[in-house]
């Protein structure tokens, strides 16, 4: 009986060892997976605020997942503990992964390491492979524009102020033009306006003949009243008063398209002055924050913002009238500065000034009147123009034509 049981002994111990070369046991070894390759790592902005890591890499051979972990370079890693400021570890399936809420300005390290998993659930990890990435500089935010003529220097500015951003060492700031100068817009519309009223008028005039001496009267006299009135119109409401800052530009999402070195300038406050701008004129600034590390310069996205810059205070001109000859009057005026052109008038006396005699451009300066009859006395004034608007007209001017000597 004895030795029937060490026998039967014998026999389950020489069949568990075949089971175990064999691998019959139910406990087959698991192949590691091979490595995952490469990792592409992109740094962005968090939704929730902060900055975000990407990491996506090519699929290991073998593997059923990924452990994925993201630490401070240099702070962790597969020998040790991720750093407790960095993003816990994932355990995705995918080749895919994000971490989100992250300093601005600091190099992180993804680390991804495959795995295959055996019957019993254990993990069979590869081997891992790391890359690093820094998250640059936060867009900037809040950013306001202050812009005005400036009657002391003759120019116009805009005024540039942002919050400071995390993790930048510096922002680049540009300026460019959004849409047409005020003054080039105000012609614009005043030429449509007077094609338009032109075009009516031309389809309810009645017949030339038709009209009688009194009505002609009364056109004339009316026609002369508007002019007047025209000559010492104020501005449009809504224009901006030369010593009065625009409202600050409104705030663009920061998505704009990113900024370049190319036609930006670098500062490292947090504001900027464009000067030498012209008067009325729409501008658009952008600012991006950027960080300087050692795979070179990161910049974030771009925030954008418009303002206008204000219309000058034109003060009225020195004008200056000249019996020339017997049948011309000369005259003369001092420009303005910010003016965009001039309007001259004319009557039979200092208070019948009304009909427009000629427009003149900005870089004109005088004007000669004539034909004239001999001994004609002829009154002036002259106003400044900007945006199509007149301003301050100056004090009349008055000559005489030459009379030719009796022989």
């Amino acid at each position: 009986m004895k030795k029937n049981l060490m026998k039967a002994a014998a026999v389950a111990l020489t069949l568990a060892m075949a089971a175990g070369t064999l691998g019959l046991s139910g406990c087959a070894k698991v192949a590691a997976p091979s490595g995952v390759g490469s990792i592409e790592l992109k740094a962005g902005a968090s939704e929730g605020g902060g900055a975000a890591v990407t990491a996506q890499w090519a699929a290991a051979d073998g593997a059923a997942g990924y452990e994925v972990r993201c630490y401070i370079a240099g702070e962790g890693g597969s020998e040790g503990a991720p750093a407790a400021e960095a993003a816990p570890g994932e355990d995705v399936s995918g080749t895919q992964c994000r971490f989100d809420g992250l300093a601005y300005g600091q190099q992180y390290t993804v680390e991804v390491e495959p795995y295959a998993e055996g019957r019993s659930g254990a993990h069979v990890g590869g081997e891992p492979m790391a890359a690093t990435v820094s998250t640059g500089a936060a867009p900037v935010t809040g950013l306001a524009l202050e812009a005005n003529a400036d009657e002391a220097e003759g120019e116009a500015y805009v005024k540039a102020t942002w919050p400071a951003s995390e993790g930048a060492d510096g922002y680049l700031v540009k300026i460019e033009e959004a849409g047409p100068a005020a003054a080039d817009a105000a012609e614009a519309t005043a030429d449509a306006a007077d094609t338009a009223d032109a075009d009516a008028a031309d389809a309810d005039a009645p017949d030339a003949a038709a009209e009688t001496a009194s009505d002609k009267a009364i056109t004339d006299q009316t026609a002369a009243g508007t002019a007047e009135a025209a000559g010492t119109a104020d501005a449009p409401a809504g224009t901006p008063a030369a010593d009065a800052p625009a409202q600050p530009g409104d705030d663009a999402d920061a998505g704009a398209d990113a900024i370049t070195d190319e036609g930006a300038t670098a500062v490292t406050g947090t504001e900027h002055t464009f000067t030498g701008l012209a008067y009325g004129q729409a501008y658009t600034v952008t600012v991006a924050a950027y960080a300087d590390g050692e795979d070179g310069r990161t910049v974030s996205a771009a925030t954008a913002a418009e303002a206008a810059t204000g219309v000058p205070a034109l003060c009225a001109p020195s004008l200056t009238a000249t019996g020339a000859s017997t049948s011309e009057i000369q005259l003369a005026w001092d420009p303005v500065e910010g003016a965009t052109g001039y309007t001259l008038r004319c009557g039979a006396s200092a208070d019948a000034i009304g009909d427009i005699l000629y427009e003149a451009g900005a870089d004109e300066t005088g004007y000669v009147n004539g034909p004239l009859g001999e001994g004609a006395t002829v009154y002036y004034t002259i106003a400044p123009r900007f945006g199509g608007h007149e301003y301050a007209q100056s004090e009349a001017a008055s000559a005489t034509t030459k009379v030719t000597p009796k022989p």
